[in-house]
């Protein structure tokens, strides 16, 4: 059994004797001498730089979305922002003289993340090649 599997069972039990005491069903808790297995941490696993090139040069510019979708992945990977902040940006919050983007992030936090000419680039060919007028950038 793995050591995240025998914490979580382990949690499950010492919780269990802890609420029979809180009702008074129970007198002790035999489980505050065990401790919990060592889960450890994990880094993610990342891409590497020429991969994330292979992936932006395998868009196909003359399909439909080719544009917003290079668009996409230069913005997530050039300012290293969330799958949820990317799709919340707004045009009006774009201000490409100083190259940066004011992102609304966990917790409504707002903070201005700057951006390369490589991603400065790919914004304005995806505003340009949009036919709505919506302050929503990616649609």
């Amino acid at each position: 059994m793995s050591a995240s599997s025998q914490a979580r069972i382990l949690s499950g039990i010492k919780k269990f004797y802890s609420y029979l005491i809180q009702e008074k069903i129970g007198v002790e808790n035999p489980t505050t001498l065990i401790s919990s297995p060592s889960i450890g941490r994990h880094l993610p696993d990342v891409l590497s730089y020429q991969e994330i090139n292979n992936m932006i040069d395998m868009i196909d510019l003359s399909k439909q979305f080719g544009h917003r979708n290079k668009a996409i992945i230069e913005v997530m990977y050039g300012c290293g922002l969330r799958v949820s902040e990317v799709i919340s940006m707004k045009i009006s919050n774009i201000y490409f003289k100083d190259e940066f983007i004011r992102i609304i992030g966990k917790g409504d936090k707002e903070r201005r993340v700057y951006f390369d000419a490589r991603a400065k680039i790919h914004l304005r060919e995806y505003i340009s090649s949009r036919k709505d007028n919506e302050d929503a950038l990616f649609v």
